[in-house]
């Protein structure tokens, strides 16, 4: 496929790619997000704890994750059009099928099925804007994105806890399914049909050892309750996943068709790009699941304040996307990101104030500091690392950011799960329980709310490490820039 000729021009089909950009996301956003707030009605449902009921989150993330190495060898065989057409239409019959899942485990395999082709679309998304936009179109066009993300972060909660709240969190799953015909005309609109160039090895062997690698971390953390840190078990499976891993990595260095392009890695603002994000992802993952828990498990509240306490801030989290948007470019963007990292920082240190007896309302502004916060962080990072790559490896980049941020959410929302779990049965033992710390139980919302508190004191520390290493971002976008130049000279 060729680099610069696929570029749209048309107005009217521009904002069609963005259309379905935006619609894409949502889509996978609300099939990832809405099941964060039914988690707790889930573990009534189904007679189960969080940590046996996350896995219905982690198999999408998982197989969403093992998907985004593939894509851009499947591009290169089928074109982009194809595969999000069809990868549109699989998420709606999945969609549909997981609202008719018969138990939990049924759900599982469902949810890991449309995570496949969900990881499609993710992975796909800063691609086609990358790729088929204007140069000095793609950061507006990637800001424009982020702030209808904000907006639907705010709505799809909500709606999904009043659907909850009047009938099923089977129900939660039909509206993706709904919204994958606007998407589809408009994505058969906008993207171009392009000739393939070849048949690049889909190298589902090196994506099925990372796959296996990833499933090895995610039991071995899953099960350290049970085991305990110092078994065997738990750090034979730690050691197979890292020796699979860094088996992958050196075979496919070697490979002319690398699934994963990591001589990207040669780029340092891409790195660290790459670093950064990994750093939100974890921060972002597991936040939706801890507070439900908290509202409706501690708290004692109705599904849908789960998602009522989280609209404002993302509305505002919106309007924040927009001030990003203008400022960015123009402002310093190491203050940018710095400020960005030590106010999400700052919001989630304030989320050990959240006691048995304060304000939802109070909850919801602490949350918007979190928010604003994240918001002045995500535009520079994914400009920054995109546009120090060539234009022929935009596919791979887009793919590789993808990849590590999602296999860094699922990890790290298994082992911040595991320490919730962990701390809250401990301290509901504490306080005289018995049998199993499940929701409903006596002293199980006091154990909860601490365990809940030790869950965003991790993440303030985090924000704060991206603070650090964000001091360093623009030397290396321009220690980047000379290197090019120098080879361009030369």
């Amino acid at each position: 496929m060729s680099d610069e000729s696929c570029i749209i021009t048309e107005p009217r089909r521009k904002s069609a790619l963005v259309t379905a950009i935006i619609l894409s996301n949502v889509i996978t956003m609300l099939n990832a997000g809405s099941v964060n707030i039914a988690m707790p009605v889930m573990m009534e449902a189904f007679q189960a704890n969080l940590n046996q009921v996350q896995w219905i989150m982690l198999a999408y993330i998982l197989t969403l994750a093992c998907a985004m190495p593939l894509v851009t060898a499947l591009s290169d065989r089928f074109s982009y059009r194809r595969l999000i057409l069809a990868s549109l239409v699989m998420t709606a019959i999945l969609s549909l099928a997981c609202a008719l899942a018969v138990n939990l485990w049924v759900l599982i395999i469902l949810r890991a099925l449309n995570g496949f082709f969900a990881g499609i679309i993710m992975s796909s998304v800063m691609a086609l804007i990358y790729r088929y936009m204007p140069k000095n179109e793609r950061a507006g066009r990637y800001a424009t994105v982020l702030i209808v993300q904000s907006i639907a972060f705010a709505i799809g909660p909500s709606f999904a806890g009043l659907i909850m709240q009047w009938t099923s969190w089977r129900v939660i799953f039909v509206l993706p399914a709904l919204m994958v015909l606007p998407t589809y005309f408009e994505a058969r609109h906008a993207l171009p049909v392009e000739r393939v160039t070849g048949k690049a090895p889909l190298q589902i062997g090196g994506v099925a050892l990372v796959s296996l690698a990833t499933g090895m971390l995610l039991l071995a953390f899953t099960f350290l309750e049970s085991w305990g840190f110092a078994n065997w078990r738990f750090w034979a499976m730690i050691a197979g996943a890292i020796g699979l891993v860094a088996y992958f990595i050196v075979h496919n260095r070697k490979n002319p068709h690398p699934a994963l392009d990591f001589s990207l890695f040669k780029l340092s603002s891409f790195a660290l790009a790459v670093f950064l994000s990994m750093i939100l992802s974890t921060v972002i993952g597991i936040t939706a699941s801890v507070l439900a828990v908290y509202v409706q498990s501690v708290r004692g509240y109705a599904p849908f304040f789960s998602g009522a306490v989280q609209f404002a801030p993302s509305i505002i989290m919106a309007g924040a996307n927009t001030l990003a948007k203008r400022l960015y470019g123009n402002a310093s963007t190491t203050a940018m990101v710095v400020s960005g990292f030590c106010v999400a920082a700052l919001g989630n240190a304030l989320m050990n104030t959240v006691g048995m007896d304060r304000s939802l309302i109070i909850l919801s502004a602490i949350l918007t500091i979190r928010y604003v916060g994240i918001a002045f962080v995500r535009l520079p990072i994914s400009d920054v690392g995109m546009s120090a790559v060539p234009q022929d490896k935009v596919s791979h980049a887009s793919a590789f950011i993808n990849w590590v941020n999602q296999l860094s959410q699922a990890i790290s929302t298994n082992i911040l799960t595991v320490i919730f779990t962990f701390r809250a049965n401990t301290l509901f033992h504490q306080y005289g329980g018995s049998g199993q710390a499940l929701p409903g139980k006596e002293g199980y919302a006091e154990a909860a709310l601490s365990a809940f508190h030790t869950v965003f004191t991790i993440m303030a520390g985090l924000m704060l490490l991206g603070a650090f290493f964000s001091l360093f971002m623009v030397r290396a976008a321009n220690r980047d820039k000379a290197r090019r130049r120098a080879a361009d000279q030369s």
